[in-house]
């Protein structure tokens, strides 16, 4: 089916503002779950631009700066891979996953201290789509 080319003053839109909306609509297929009903865990503190949200018993850990795995690094604040805090975080954690992918994280939990420690990955599939979403479920 094709679709008639309108211009912007008719209501169209332009080929690159399509690629961006369709961009846009993958990116919430992929991690809808994390961002309609969830809200902000603000006692709950983390390093950098990343944040969590929370949903019942379901924790989402947005992970900014992360790095692909291989040749190239795309790495922009320095965090990188590796084992990040989340300060504040008293729930018992049950399993830490990727979104995007279903990967299971590994993760170190001191719940007294309220401070898991997780240890984030990157882009082995070669997308990066500038932030990650973990799944935190807790008990």
């Amino acid at each position: 089916m094709s679709v008639p080319l309108l211009l912007p003053a008719q209501g169209g839109i332009p080929d690159y503002e399509r690629a961006l909306l369709a961009k846009v609509g993958k990116w919430c297929r992929l991690f809808g779950e994390a961002v309609y009903e969830p809200v902000p865990a603000p006692k709950i503190k983390c390093k950098g631009r990343d944040f969590v949200l929370k949903n019942g018993k379901n924790y989402y850990y947005f992970v900014h700066d992360l790095g692909v795995l291989g040749d190239a690094n795309v790495t922009a604040m320095a965090q990188g891979l590796g084992s990040r805090a989340l300060d504040g975080f008293t729930a018992k954690v049950k399993s830490v996953k990727y979104l995007d992918n279903g990967e299971e994280l590994r993760f170190t939990q001191n719940a007294d201290a309220g401070m898991p420690a997780i240890f984030c990955t990157g882009y082995t599939y070669g997308t990066n789509y500038v932030v990650r979403v973990v799944k935190i479920e807790t008990e």
